[in-house]
């Protein structure tokens, strides 16, 4: 994950590289999850709160 929020006018490296060898450096690491790091439950429950009505199940339409 980033830690920073993604924007396309932006350049910092920070935003666009997710590598945890970038990511570390970062003042922001860990600001919105745990290490950068987003379990699949959690991911799951992102996907149930913004696409709810999609009904996208992460371990049936992405895992595979």
């Amino acid at each position: 994950m980033s830690s920073k929020e993604y924007n396309t006018n932006s350049t910092d490296v920070y935003i666009h590289l997710t590598n945890d060898a970038i990511q570390k450096n970062s003042e922001d690491f860990g600001k919105f999850e745990n290490g950068n790091k987003l379990s699949f439950a959690d991911f799951q429950r992102y996907i149930d709160l913004s696409f709810a009505s999609k009904h996208i199940c992460f371990y049936r339409d992405i895992l595979p």
